[in-house]
């Protein structure tokens, strides 16, 4: 339990997983990553390439019966996604002090310099009401959150579990929330969420260590299967290039000769 509904500082987390029930993004990756909109109805480049054009849909609602306009995904930039590691990526090329609303559902990203993947960043940044975290202020995240989702925060017992109910005003009646409650559970221990799952006491295990993953798999658990699916996750070593001895390239390529990435992948992933 992060103890924040806000995914950036929760991330990698259960909360952050409850989190993307109640929360959406501009767009996601289909699995040929490519951006598939979602909030976002389209999305084109100026004449120019220097600014990112965003048309949002209109009628969606947040869960506390708001419309999303514009003002709200340029305060989610701005105000929440900026200045976060993810952010940083983009912080090379888009101009976020000047992330502006033209009306109630366009957004214009001014570019530092005309990139063809910036709409990378609809996948990247979730959309909050601005009249929320404004209203809260400190206390935005720590008890609910409010979002355009398909799940409502019902319940947060702090360490224990989260329960959602489903967003009866939905925007995505094509897809429909096809549960009525979601309970996440708050389980410290990888082990122990395992012994729970073989008891029928837990449908879902989020983020299995390999050592789970390679009890379901040897047959271990009865009725349980490992579900796989792509990534684009990477883990990366930076080096810093204002070191003296880093800043020689010939170093840096001997560190990455020496680094044995299959025997990582057996002994810190299990092979997985």
């Amino acid at each position: 339990d992060a103890g924040t509904f806000i995914p950036y500082k929760a991330s990698p987390s259960t909360t952050a997983l409850a989190s993307s029930f109640v929360l959406e993004r501009l767009g996601l990756f289909d699995s040929n990553q490519e951006v598939v909109c979602t909030l976002a109805e389209s999305y084109e480049y100026s004449e120019d390439g220097n600014t990112l054009i965003i048309h949002l849909r209109k009628g969606v609602l947040f869960n506390d019966g708001t419309e999303m306009k514009a003002s709200d995904v340029v305060y989610s930039y701005q105000n929440v996604f900026y200045g976060t590691s993810i952010a940083a990526q983009f912080q090379t090329y888009v101009d976020f002090d000047n992330i502006k609303a033209t009306g109630d559902y366009t957004v214009e990203l001014p570019l530092t310099t005309p990139v063809p993947y910036a709409h990378e960043i609809l996948v990247q940044s979730y959309v909050f009401s601005e009249a929320y975290m404004e209203k809260m202020g400190d206390r935005a995240g720590v008890d609910e959150i409010v979002g355009t989702g398909p799940y409502v925060v019902e319940e947060y017992v702090s360490g224990d579990h989260v329960t959602l109910k489903k967003n009866e005003s939905y925007w995505d009646q094509s897809n429909p929330p096809r549960l009525e409650t979601v309970n996440v559970r708050f389980i410290a221990e990888a082990s122990v969420a395992l012994i729970e799952m073989e008891k029928g006491n837990i449908d879902f295990i989020f983020a299995p260590t390999a050592t789970e993953v390679d009890s379901v798999l040897a047959g271990n658990v009865e009725g349980a299967k490992v579900i796989e699916c792509d990534s684009i996750n990477t883990h990366n070593l930076i080096f810093n290039n204002s070191n003296t001895a880093t800043a020689d390239i010939r170093v840096r390529q001997a560190i990455g000769y020496a680094i044995d990435l299959e025997a990582i992948n057996e002994v810190v992933f299990n092979g997985i």
